[in-house]
């Protein structure tokens, strides 16, 4: 995970961000849930985040979890896409 947040940091310290560039960093991240497990909080009625890495700014590295029959609406989907 800290190779993960290294390149995200370096990637938006620059004032032109290249989301493509962003994209293929997150989706090249080989999962380890030793990296993320003491971010991984679970509610029984909604959903939880929990923050990774406050970032520059530009940006919020972040954990989503819930749990079967919980989710998140629409305008949440926006945003977590953005």
């Amino acid at each position: 995970m800290e190779s993960l947040i290294s390149q995200v940091r370096q990637m938006f310290e620059s004032d032109s961000i290249n989301a493509n560039e962003v994209m293929r960093i997150l989706e090249n991240y080989k999962s380890d849930p030793v990296d993320w497990q003491q971010y991984v909080i679970f509610d029984p009625h909604r959903y939880t985040r929990s923050l990774v890495d406050i970032g520059n700014g530009k940006y919020n590295l972040m954990i989503l979890c819930w749990g079967p029959g919980t989710g998140i609406s629409m305008t949440m989907r926006a945003q977590t896409a953005m």
